[in-house]
């Protein structure tokens, strides 16, 4: 074949017009379109791999759609035999299983001799398949649903063309890698199956994605910003679901839902006890109940050694006591070149300020610019202020301002910072000291709302304003919540692209 315009012309018609037929047979698909880049090839026509790759999706029928975007969602690239052997080892466990069309029917081949899954069929009997081919989540035990609706709703046809019907719908429990119990909706009962399955397809239409790790071996359904279902992949390269059906004594078992979750996330991990009394003053909506599972992050970030003996001191107002530590320096400094941060908290309301500082010696000017603050806002004085013995707070002018000011000085031992405890711990709920108030009700005296919390580096998308975008520009930019700025009613972002922080009040979050 000659390198004329004409020749070039035809194979590019034929490559971006070649679309594969339902039902057609896949290999010879992928064939039909290796030959056209070979052919191109040899007229010098370069095709980068990833337009190839996503030429070939392009060109499946929609039978394959949650398949394409299981072997897409999160990845930044892909390549063409990834997604070959990928397609083809799929349709190879197709024509295993036996499943295909069949009218309105659902046709599988139920493989007692373990050709489906080339492992032993016992090994699954009681576990969850993940499964981008299925319709449905299937199960054929009666016993595992928890609510249940019998009836004709279906049919499905095993390999030996036997007929058989769904006896029933109803939800199974689940509980899933990290404790948490979730429900399973519309699962179809087929008692002659010998597989429980979990539709990858279903799970996809209720706004569930799965995504692939990089180790290839795991994969996640994610919602937002949660993983709700792990998946590793076996021997048979098929995904078992890691978690257990519940089974018996189902109104015992409890698990906290996704929105209990949500705003123990969107509280920094606050303690059950914590949650409970924000609860009880009807501030997080849509939580039924605030029993918690095990949450590692909490631990991770707040396990303690056994506490000391609580020393007793009655502060009687705002202001009266102060407790202040400095934390630090942290490995890396901030983007404002910070290495250490301040806190002063205000004993009778337990609310807390945080400056951030690029030395240590920074303390003393926070600390008459948070003074000068709180005190001009509250008409009251500070009485006692309580700290660690470091050379920031025992400063010559740190000593004489405070006496100038009448601010009398406790200090804790050296290296015995629990003598002052409030300001080391200044990260655990204060709740139970304050009849069940929340610090900023102490200490603003007005009711508050926590409609405007978000989880901390959760994804954002940040609407772009009009005269900064053309018409034909997307309306908003992806990036990461920051926090809250103070004095402005908005948030604050991280901007991926332009590396800048980015304050804004209209965004939708991706929790």
């Amino acid at each position: 074949m000659s390198k004329s315009i004409t020749n070039k012309l035809y194979l590019k018609q034929r490559l971006y017009g070649l679309k594969m037929q339902e039902g057609s047979n896949l290999a010879q698909h992928v064939n039909v379109f290796n030959q056209i880049i070979t052919d191109l090839a040899r007229l010098d026509v370069s095709i980068e791999d990833e337009d190839r790759a996503m030429i070939l999706l392009c060109s499946l029928p929609f039978s394959y759609e949650h398949l394409m975007t299981t072997l897409t969602y999160g990845k930044e690239t892909i390549k063409v035999d990834e997604i070959t052997a990928a397609l083809l080892a799929q349709n190879q466990r197709k024509q295993n299983a036996g499943e295909s069309s069949h009218g309105d029917s659902l046709y599988v081949k139920d493989c007692t001799d373990g050709d489906m899954l080339s492992v032993s069929t016992n090994q699954f009997m009681d576990a969850w398949i993940l499964d981008s081919g299925c319709s449905y989540h299937i199960t054929p035990k009666r016993e595992w649903f928890t609510s249940y609706r019998s009836g004709n709703s279906g049919s499905v046809y095993l390999g030996d063309d036997r007929c058989c019907s769904i006896v029933g719908i109803g939800d199974v429990r689940i509980k899933m890698y990290d404790g948490i119990v979730r429900t399973l909706c519309d699962v179809r009962h087929i008692p002659e199956l010998k597989k429980n399955l979990i539709s990858l397809g279903t799970l996809h239409k209720n706004g569930f994605i799965p995504k692939e790790d990089e180790d290839r071996e795991t994969i996640r359904i994610v919602k937002g910003a949660l993983t709700v279902m792990k998946g590793k992949i076996t021997a048979g390269n098929i995904y078992k679901l890691l978690g257990s059906t519940v089974v018996g004594g189902v109104h015992s078992v409890y698990s906290c839902d996704d929105n209990t979750k949500l705003w123990h996330m969107r509280l920094g991990h606050l303690s059950e006890r914590g949650m409970t009394e924000l609860h009880k003053k009807n501030l997080l909506h849509g939580v039924k109940s605030c029993k918690l599972d095990f949450c590692k992050f909490y631990v991770l970030g707040k396990q303690t050694k056994v506490s000391f003996t609580t020393g007793k001191h009655k502060t009687e107002g705002i202001l009266d006591y102060v407790h202040s530590d400095v934390w630090g320096p942290t490995r890396e400094s901030s983007l404002g070149g910070s290495l250490y941060y301040v806190t002063f908290i205000a004993d009778f309301s337990r609310k807390v300020w945080v400056y951030f500082l690029k030395q240590k010696s920074e303390v003393f000017a926070k600390f008459k610019l948070w003074k000068a603050e709180v005190e001009n806002q509250t008409g009251r004085k500070i009485k006692f202020l309580r700290s660690d013995n470091g050379t920031e707070y025992t400063d010559s002018q740190f000593q004489k301002f405070c006496e100038e000011h009448g601010i009398q000085r406790h200090f804790s031992v050296r290296k015995t910072p629990q003598q002052n405890g409030v300001a080391e711990r200044m990260n655990r709920s204060p709740l139970a000291s304050l009849s069940g108030k929340v610090a900023e009700e102490v200490w603003t005296s007005n009711p508050i709302n926590f409609d405007y919390l978000r989880i901390f580096g959760c994804p954002a998308y940040v609407h772009v304003p009009s005269d900064e975008r053309s018409k034909l520009d997307p309306k908003s930019k992806q990036c990461i919540f920051l926090g809250y700025k103070k004095c402005v009613k908005g948030y604050k972002f991280w901007d991926l692209v332009a590396r800048k922080r980015v304050i804004n009040r209209d965004a939708v979050f991706d929790e």
